[in-house]
């Protein structure tokens, strides 16, 4: 028969598996599915993929809390520490057979404090086992990329929609105390949107694109007629 080694080796990789097929790849499936260029990408689009991409990352950072020696934690601090206001996701995660809630005795100090802990000792393993995975780590550090540059694409339509309106009202003010302040007021915005589009170019892996000098970045959109 199989060794004791063996035997416990084929139920991590089974347990593995399983965290895999259950938790991560339903949500590599969304955030793939979400994808398309950026010219035919609805505002739609756009908040799908970035809730998709959240999602993974808690699930991530659910699997990592409890590799890490968190047995059994309150759902107060699971719910604080990594899934915040997507607090839903736990019960999914105790429907799947991933976690499972831990009741304290009754009649004990900590009986209206409800825990949750990896289904088994194997799960939490496999936990460990999974975040370790040099390929789904790389996995996720694209999702990270992905998120911040859908973040900084929605900041920088933002801004420059915000530097349109300073401009517009520049253009219905004389020369005033108040149209200089609007003069600084541009400029500062024009500069976090300069700031926005290196870091763009920078997370979508623009490192071949000519960038413009020093001159050219300082420049500030003209408000004159």
């Amino acid at each position: 028969g199989l060794s004791v080694k063996s035997t416990v080796s084929r139920m991590l990789t089974a347990s593995s598996r399983f965290i895999i097929n259950t938790c991560i790849e339903p949500l590599l499936v969304q955030i793939s599915s979400s994808s398309s260029t950026d010219e035919n990408r609805t505002l739609n689009d756009v908040h799908e993929k970035e809730q998709a991409c959240l999602r993974f990352l808690r699930c991530w950072n659910m699997l990592k809390f409890f590799s890490e020696g968190n047995t059994k934690v309150s759902y107060d601090r699971l719910l604080l520490e990594v899934f915040e206001d997507a607090g839903h996701e736990i019960d999914e995660y105790v429907e799947n057979g991933i976690l499972r809630y831990c009741w304290p005795p009754l009649g004990s100090d900590e009986a209206h404090e409800m825990s949750l802990s990896p289904q088994s000792p194997r799960y939490q393993c496999a936990f460990k086992y999974v975040v370790n995975k040099p390929a789904l780590i790389k996995i996720t550090m694209s999702v990270k990329q992905e998120l911040a540059r859908i973040q900084l694409l929605k900041e920088q339509n933002k801004l420059s929609k915000r530097v349109d309106t300073m401009i517009n009202i520049h253009d219905t003010l004389a020369p005033s105390t108040v149209a200089s302040d609007l003069e600084k007021d541009i400029a500062k915005v024009w500069g976090k949107l300069r700031s926005n589009w290196r870091d763009f170019d920078e997370l979508s892996g623009a490192d071949g694109k000519e960038t413009q000098n020093e001159e050219d970045d300082s420049t500030v959109p003209s408000t004159e007629k």
